[in-house]
């Protein structure tokens, strides 16, 4: 690519001062996106931490009923003697 520059030196100063203009609006923008980036950055480490929180909280919470499961099942036999023999006890 090939640009021809004017022999001018007063275009070539307007030239040279619209590109450094033009590179100051990018250099801010750029800094403007890298607040972004950090704040987002930010903002997801707090989520992925919140989430990992709440998976856990979740695998606790199936661990419980495992056991509540397991719990009711075997106490099930145990039950239904206990039923059986509190007639009984309410005639003594």
């Amino acid at each position: 690519m090939t640009t021809e520059l004017p022999d001018d030196i007063e275009q070539l100063k307007q030239i040279l001062a619209s590109l450094q203009h033009d590179n100051q609006v990018l250099s801010s923008e750029v800094g403007s996106l890298n607040s972004v980036v950090k704040l987002l950055n930010s903002k997801n480490k707090a989520l992925t931490s919140s989430l990992n929180i709440t998976l856990e909280q979740l695998k606790l919470k199936k661990t419980n009923q495992k056991a509540n499961l397991a719990y009711e099942k075997a106490a099930r036999p145990y039950q239904n003697i206990l039923n059986e023999k509190q007639p009984q006890l309410a005639h003594q």
